[in-house]
């Protein structure tokens, strides 16, 4: 384990594009969407360990295969008769 600084809430919000603010109050409210924090007993401050926000980041990253595309969504009502027809010609050129 190396002895590098401590990571501030204000480091930790630079880090994400976060403000302090909101980095206090995922920490009181959902603290499981930030990276573990550093408990140093008697401090109050909330301290953060750059190697674990480092391994927290990488096993948030996502990778363009793991979006699933939607399709479009439909339009309430029928569809016109343009629409229609274009929908019938792909399907059977899809069965072809």
């Amino acid at each position: 384990m190396s002895l590098e600084k401590l990571l501030t809430v204000d480091d930790l919000a630079e880090i994400l594009g976060r403000s302090a603010g909101t980095i206090k109050n995922q920490h009181s409210k959902t603290p499981a969407k930030l990276p573990p924090v550093c408990r140093i007993p008697g401090a109050g401050r909330l301290l953060w360990r750059r190697e674990d926000v480092e391994r927290w980041l990488l096993q948030h990253v996502v990778q363009l295969h793991e979006f699933v595309l939607r399709p479009e969504k439909r339009k309430p009502g029928r569809p016109r008769k343009s629409e229609a027809r274009a929908r019938i010609v792909t399907l059977e050129s899809q069965h072809a």
